[in-house]
C-alpha cells in the first residue's frame, strides 16, 4: 500500500517531466495567436482572450484521465515504454500540422495502432531487440481501450460548448454580402497513468520506483495524451451544432468503447474498434457538413440585426445579450443593419434599451446605462452587409 501512496505523491511531479505537456502549452499559445490575428484583421479587435481553446478543458481531461487510469490498472493492462515513446512521438508530428482535428484520438491512435500491428509482424532491423519485443508483447486492445477514453472526452468537450466559447468569423459570401459563421475549437489534454514492465525503463531510470504487482516489477508513468476539435457551422446556431456533433460522437465513443471491451477477450476484434472509430468520426463529420449547408445563419435580414459575437467582459455581455439573438428595435427604433443600429444608439447616449428576439423566437427587453468609460462601447460584432466594410464592434 505504500508503494502505491509513493506513487499517487509523485504524479504531479512525473506530469511536469513530459515534453508533451509543454508542447501542449506552446501549441495552445500557438492556435491562440493565430485566431487572435485573425479576430483583429476581420474586426479590428481581439474578441477572446489567449488560451481561449483550452478553456474548460483541464478539468474534464484529468477526471477523465483518472477514470480511465483507474480501468487499465484494474484490468491488469501495461503499456511498455517503447509503445508509449511511439505514441507521444506520433501525436507531437500529427500535432506540427496545427489543424487541431487532426489530434482526433480516432486519427493519432489509429495510426499508433497501425505502426504497432507492422511492427508486431515485421522485423525491423533499427529497432533494439529489447524494443521490438516489448512492442511484440504489447495488447493491441490497451491502443482501442485509450482510443474509447479520448473520444468520450472529445464528445464531452463538444457537448458543454456555449455560445461564450465558439469563435465568429467573417466569410464572403454571393452577391456582395458578408456572411457569418462560427468555428467549434478546442484543444485540450488527458493524462493517462500506464503501468510499465520495470524493465523497461531502469536501465536508463535507475532512480525510478517500482511496484510489485503480481510477482512482477511496474513502474506508474504519467502520459499526456493531446486531442482536439476544429469544426465551422454556418447554418446552424453553434450551441445547436454543438449539439448535434457532441451527441453523434458520444454515440460513437460508446460503440468503440463496447467493441474495444470485447477485444480483452478476443484480441482480433480491436481492428473492428479502430475501423470504426475512424469511419464513425469522418461519416458524423461529412453528414454535418451536408446538414449545414443550408441558408446561413449570420446574415443580413429585413427582421432585424442578428448579433455574430460578443466581446468578453462588455456591456454587451452584461445585458445578457447572447450569439444569435436578434435584435429588432433600440430605443424604440426599428434597426436591420449597423447604420440604423447607430442612429438608434444616438437616440439616446445616456441609455440603451432593446427588443431582442432569441433563437426560440421568444422577445425580451433588456436596457442599461450607457458610459463613457464602457469598453468597447457594447461590444456587439455585427455582419456587414458589404463585402467592402467588414464587421465592428458597437
Amino acid at each position: 500500500m505504500g508503494g502505491w501512496l509513493q506513487e499517487i505523491t509523485q504524479i504531479p511531479g512525473r506530469l511536469m517531466m513530459q515534453p508533451l505537456l509543454y508542447w501542449f502549452i506552446l501549441l495552445g499559445l500557438i492556435v491562440s495567436f493565430k485566431r487572435v490575428r485573425k479576430e483583429r484583421d476581420m474586426f479590428g479587435i481581439r474578441i477572446f482572450d489567449v488560451f481561449a481553446e483550452t478553456k474548460g478543458t483541464w478539468v474534464t481531461g484529468f477526471l477523465t484521465g483518472i477514470t480511465l487510469s483507474l480501468v487499465m490498472v484494474g484490468a491488469g493492462i501495461v503499456i511498455p515504454f517503447p509503445v508509449i515513446l511511439l505514441l507521444s512521438a506520433l501525436i507531437l508530428l500529427m500535432s506540427l500540422i496545427l489543424r487541431l482535428n487532426v489530434l482526433s484520438a480516432a486519427y493519432t491512435l489509429t495510426v499508433g495502432y497501425g505502426i504497432i500491428f507492422l511492427l508486431q509482424n515485421i522485423s525491423v532491423s533499427f529497432i533494439p531487440e529489447e524494443w521490438q519485443q516489448a512492442i511484440s508483447d504489447v495488447s493491441l486492445t490497451s491502443i482501442t481501450v485509450i482510443m474509447a477514453g479520448v473520444l468520450f472526452l472529445e464528445a464531452i468537450w463538444v457537448l458543454r460548448l456555449n455560445h461564450k466559447e465558439t469563435f465568429p468569423e467573417l466569410v464572403a459570401g454571393s452577391r456582395g454580402k458578408w456572411i457569418g459563421q462560427h468555428r467549434l475549437k478546442k484543444l485540450g489534454m488527458m493524462p493517462i497513468f500506464v503501468l510499465i514492465p520495470g524493465g523497461a525503463i531502469t536501465p536508463f531510470m535507475t532512480w525510478w520506483p517500482l511496484l510489485d504487482i503480481g510477482g512482477g516489477s511496474y513502474g506508474l508513468m504519467v502520459v499526456p495524451f493531446l486531442s482536439g476539435f476544429d469544426v465551422v457551422t454556418k447554418g446552424h446556431h453553434p450551441v445547436t451544432a454543438a449539439k448535434k456533433l457532441g451527441s453523434g460522437l458520444f454515440l460513437l465513443a460508446f460503440l468503440v468503447t463496447t467493441v474495444a471491451i470485447v477485444s480483452y477477450w478476443w484480441e482480433f476484434l480491436s481492428i473492428a474498434a479502430v475501423g470504426l472509430a475512424v469511419v464513425g468520426k469522418l461519416f458524423i463529420h461529412t453528414l454535418y457538413r451536408v446538414r449545414d449547408k443550408k441558408a446561413p445563419y449570420f446574415s443580413a435580414n429585413d427582421q432585424g440585426l442578428t448579433v455574430l459575437g460578443i466581446i468578453k467582459n462588455s456591456p454587451a455581455e452584461q445585458m445578457g445579450i447572447g450569439v444569435g439573438d436578434l435584435i429588432e428595435r433600440v430605443n424604440q427604433v426599428k434597426v436591420t443593419n449597423e447604420e440604423e443600429f447607430y442612429h438608434a444608439m444616438n437616440v439616446n447616449r445616456a441609455l440603451c434599451k432593446m427588443e431582442i428576439r432569441d433563437q426560440h423566437g421568444e422577445i425580451r427587453f433588456t436596457q442599461r446605462a450607457i458610459y463613457q468609460h464602457d469598453p468597447y462601447d457594447l461590444g456587439l460584432l455585427f455582419v456587414k452587409a458589404d463585402v467592402r466594410k467588414k464587421a465592428v464592434s458597437h
